[in-house]
């Protein structure tokens, strides 16, 4: 038993190095499609508002560079415990009482986000294996922003089981915490 205990504890800050090397790649690429996202959205405004001619195809490529934009980034700040929370309840715990709810309810995130990977892993699977395309004038195709969605929800699952690890070797003394 002793063995495995200092296996997991050899383990577990490596995986969450990976998971945090790996998500910090995906948001860096993440942010690097505002940059399009921004030259479609100021092409598109003087196309329709200045010339009275909008182009037919601009939505449909902005939802395709938007969603990998919006997703892929959400494992790095889950990993780094950087999200949006609501503190209402954890504002006036130590930080060993908020690592004990961060354990507790990591139960309904492991939840939510399995079962949304799930859904949209299929549904990724399905648009590709079908090359599905838009049916606009734009005739793009639709399956890379359904990967997009199906790994950007694998990214916050290992985030999340990273900030798990995190917590776990808080709560043991072999790690600090990193930010209250």
């Amino acid at each position: 038993m002793l063995r495995f205990g200092l296996a997991v504890s050899r383990i577990a800050p490596a995986f969450t190095r990976i998971v945090e090397k790996i998500n910090l790649w995906a948001q860096k690429f993440s942010a690097i499609l505002v940059i399009p996202l921004l030259l479609i959205t100021l092409y598109g405004s003087m196309m329709r508002y200045v010339l009275n001619r909008p182009p037919n195809w601009g939505t449909q490529v902005l939802m395709l560079l938007f969603i990998p934009a919006a997703v892929l980034g959400g494992g790095h700040l889950i990993a780094l415990d950087e999200h949006v929370r609501l503190d209402l309840f954890t504002s006036k715990i130590s930080p060993k009482g908020k690592a004990i709810v961060d354990i507790a309810t990591f139960i309904f995130f492991f939840c939510f986000i399995v079962i949304f990977a799930w859904i949209t892993t299929d549904m990724a699977i399905r648009s590709t294996v079908s090359l599905e395309f838009y049916w606009s004038a734009f005739k793009g195709p639709v399956y890379p922003k359904k990967i997009a969605l199906a790994l950007g929800a694998l990214l916050i699952l290992l985030g999340g089981v990273s900030q798990l690890i995190h917590n776990i070797l808080f709560l043991l003394g072999k790690e600090e915490r990193k930010k209250d």
